[in-house]
């Protein structure tokens, strides 16, 4: 009931969009459908709606990385031309006289605003057209024309044609839509999925194994959760047994959406329906772990099983581990399961040993275990080349890429959108841009190659050529260049990415609006300007997700910790002399909830963000698809307790929330026991801020940048309580214990002298912890304290941060992304009118 319920739901969502009043006479039965014209009756309301729409998942590859969860091809019929290849089989020369004005009536029939009248003369106009007549009703031809369509620009009209085509009397075997379905989900249009198999459903009477598996696919890829509690019941109405494949496709949904419960609830009734956890259920578990965390017992059956396992789904599983290991900054893991890879020469190896844990690769012998060897694939080396971005230098980069070649793999886009960012993290912009160029393909027209020289992108004799590549132009490289140009070009960048975007037919994902909204946040821009944009980009195929809640809910932390204390040194030393005293801290019960089930973990914003905006539509839709709060929402929460609690409760409360989060199976990470030892900071109990260091260090073994965090939230707490002789011991200790410190380390000792008035101290302490953190420079030995300071601080900032300041200059922000929301707009949304910014003083 409830996937019927969703179905529905999303057709008039889409189609109220399009034209609300038409909607409501299609809806009451007062129009006439055009194959009534035709002499045939109609069939049901589902043949005419639109496709359903929503986003597509940029986060996973889509052929690698996923074992057993993506259904196969379809294998040809017997008596049938294969109909799942990757280049569709073209109509032939004479299919395509006038195909293109075919194809365009074919789609003004089926328009939203069309009347009879024009459904009428429409129809005329094709049955005077004996060719037209012919060709539609030749299933082949017709097939060849869908498949044509299906990797176009306009992909709906697939839908229209195998519509008009049976009302004509064509009937197609159910290799057709099956074909279809594989090529919609390999260029990952999932929301066209759905209307394929409603019309297979219906022109064949019933539903296969392989089509239903696509429309489970499509529903976990288009992260509406809600919908696959009842996606078995659709299995039961179609008199169709879910296979193995079914229910891992469920599984690794539900731990993507963090929900480990529901995912051991499928489980289970997978073993109930005869189907036996296998070496390939744990591959599915571990590689849709990641959101979760690590789990050892987890990871070690998956690394037991890659013995009994296909070469590729072994492959699936180390790449797996060594993404986990990476993202923890596990160097010893990430070394031992590169090991497993018998296709990386030890030069590679051997930068990758480099770049993570400062050794040589021989002291790490091979691999003992031959049968555990696995062969490295593409994404083995796109996690290579994360790994030597921030460490080694390009000519390491070109050697990794040279590897690939070597090894006859085809270059895709997740591999483009690593060196994009990996030139950026190497300051080389132009050849991150260059990267990209040739990504786009060896031939662009005049507007595109302006563009990109707008962009910054100029040719030079002795650039490498990249690529080939085996994918278009996809959305992935893209946001990468996006997000990386972003913090050092600001919003000039955005007008010629959105340019080239719309010019190459790539449409934004989830992942474009939140790397968008990121950046707005990071320059402060106001909670009614967030959503205000938020909702305004936002469309069928980037939909809101709960990364997107995560970055408002980062805001009103941001809020939060403002109206509490105030920032600086000024403020830190005045409240050590007991000059000011803290406000009391609020605890308002409007603003928490005792479910933390949902996409805020049970953090509500407050009412003076919801009033005239978007925003309560937007975690209500959040709700209805049932998408679950993150691990970084639960830090966030955490945070939350830290701050708005009274001092003797605040860190029991945050870790309470902690322990909520443990009990649904997910992981805790640095940013987690920060979120507690803030809260004891701040509460002025630095015992029990060092036992939760302490607790860290042992349960997860934080990597160096984690580390220097909280040892710098300890030093922040001792400058708090006017002791800068804790701070100090505090921050030698941290050097015994092979901590290198960064700038804001030494910030946060400095500032403790300075809070007691211990100016000439403070000026020699910075003098003398210098040299740990940032080269010498002229003339500091005679400098002020406060220049020494501003001169550490820009040595540490971000590039383009000068950018950041000049952005967020009051009238200055609001005419900025009134620009932008009205460039992505008319874009990607002409129909759309342009929203108003409310002026609202940023809290």
């Amino acid at each position: 009931m409830l996937w019927g319920a969703y179905r529905r739901w999303s057709t008039l969502v889409l189609c109220a969009r399009i034209n609300p009043p038409r909607l409501i006479q299609r809806v009451a039965g007062q129009d006439i459908p055009p194959w009534r014209l035709l002499g045939h009756p109609a069939s049901n309301f589902a043949l005419r709606r639109a496709p359903h729409t929503f986003p597509d998942d940029h986060h996973h590859r889509q052929t690698s990385n996923s074992p057993d969860v993506c259904p196969h091809p379809p294998q040809p019929q017997h008596g049938d031309p294969p109909t799942a290849n990757t280049t569709a089989a073209l109509p032939t020369a004479r299919d395509t006289d006038n195909l293109p004005r075919l194809v365009a009536l074919i789609n003004e029939l089926f328009a939203a605003d069309v009347t009879v009248d024009e459904m009428a003369s429409i129809i005329q106009h094709l049955q005077q057209s004996q060719r037209w007549m012919a060709f539609l009703r030749d299933a082949r031809r017709v097939r060849n024309l869908a498949m044509h369509l299906a990797i176009g620009p306009s992909p709906a009209s697939v839908h229209h044609l195998l519509v008009l085509a049976n009302k004509l009397g064509t009937h197609f075997k159910s290799g057709v839509h099956e074909g279809l379905a594989f090529e919609f989900a390999r260029q990952r249009k999932w929301h066209l999925i759905p209307p394929l198999v409603d019309l297979a459903h219906i022109q064949l009477g019933k539903s296969s194994l392989r089509l239903l598996n696509w429309l489970t696919r499509s529903v976990a890829e288009q992260k509406n959760y809600a919908a696959l509690d009842s996606i078995l019941q659709t299995f039961s109405e179609h008199n169709v047994t879910p296979d193995r494949r079914t229910y891992h496709i469920i599984i690794k949904a539900h731990l993507t959406n963090h929900d480990l419960g529901r995912a051991r609830e499928c489980m289970q009734i997978m073993v109930e329906a005869g189907i036996d956890v296998d070496a390939s259920t744990y591959a599915t578990l571990v590689c849709s772990y990641r959101g979760l965390g690590p789990d050892k017992m987890v990871q070690a059956k998956a690394y037991h099983s890659i013995p009994h396992l296909n070469s590729k789904t072994g492959t699936v599983i180390a790449n797996s581990m060594l993404r986990i290991a990476i993202d923890r900054g596990d160097a010893p893991g990430a070394l031992k399961i590169l090991r497993m890879f018998d296709g990386l020469d030890r030069d590679t190896l051997s930068s990758a040993f480099s770049a993570m844990a400062y050794v040589d690769s021989k002291s790490f012998p091979p691999h003992e275990d031959s049968s555990q060897l696995v062969h490295a694939d593409l994404a083995t080396f796109t996690n290579l080349i994360n790994i030597l971005a921030e460490h080694r230098d390009l000519n390491w980069l070109n050697h990794v890429v040279e590897r690939m070649k070597a090894a006859c793999l085809s270059l895709d886009a997740e591999v483009a959108a690593a060196l994009i960012r990996a030139h950026f993290a190497q300051n080389s912009g132009r050849l991150a841009l260059k990267v990209l160029y040739d990504f786009c393909g060896p031939i662009h027209t005049r507007l595109q190659s302006s563009l990109f020289k707008e962009l910054g992108y100029y040719a030079e004799e002795g650039d490498p050529t990249f690529g080939p590549f085996s994918d278009g132009p996809s959305v992935a490289a893209f946001n990468a260049v996006l997000q990386c140009a972003l913090p050092r070009r600001g919003y000039k960048c955005l007008n010629p990415i959105l340019r080239l975007m719309q010019s190459f037919g790539v449409t934004p994902s989830s992942a474009t609006v939140e790397i968008l909204l990121s950046y707005t946040e990071k320059i402060g821009a106001s909670p009614s300007q967030l959503v205000t944009v938020g909702s305004s980009i936002s469309n069928e195929t980037a939909l809101p997700s709960v990364l997107h809640v995560n970055i408002l809910l980062r805001r009103l932390m941001r809020a939060e910790k403002r109206a509490i204390s105030k920032c600086g040194w000024n403020a830190l030393g005045a409240f050590v002399r007991g000059v000011t005293k803290p406000p009391k801290r609020p605890d308002p019960p409007a603003e928490l909830t005792t479910d933390m089930t949902g996409p805020t973990s049970g953090l509500l914003f407050p009412a003076s963000w919801s009033r005239h905006s978007a925003l309560p539509g937007l975690v209500q839709n959040l709700r209805e698809r049932g998408v679950k709060g993150t691990r970084a929402t639960f830090a966030l929460r955490m945070r939350h307790a830290a701050l708005s609690q009274s001092t003797t409760t605040g860190g029991p409360t945050a870790r309470q929330i902690l322990n909520v989060m443990v009990a649904r199976g997910m992981h805790p990470t640095a940013h987690h026991y920060a979120a507690l030892m803030e809260a004891h900071t701040v509460a002025g109990d630095m015992p029990a801020a060092h036992s939760v260091l302490r607790e860290a260090v042992a349960q997860i073994q934080p990597p160096q940048k984690s580390l220097v965090v909280l040892h710098t939230l300890l030093i922040s707490g001792y400058a708090r309580l006017g002791r800068p002789d804790r701070a100090m011991r505090t921050f030698q200790n941290m050097i015994r214990e092979n901590v290198a410190p960064d700038a804001a380390a030494v910030d946060a000792v400095v500032s403790a002298f300075f809070a007691v008035k211990a100016f000439k101290l403070a000026r020699d302490v910075l003098l003398e912890l210098w040299p740990m953190v940032a080269p010498p420079v002229d003339g500091m030995r005679n400098a002020s304290l406060l220049e020494l300071l501003t001169k550490l601080r820009s040595m540490r900032s971000i590039p383009g941060q000068q950018q950041h300041r000049t952005e967020s200059s009051g009238n200055g922000m609001e005419r900025r992304l009134r620009k932008v929301v009205r460039l992505w707009q008319r874009l990607f949304s002409p129909s759309v009118r342009p929203p108003r910014f409310r002026r609202q003083s940023p809290m």
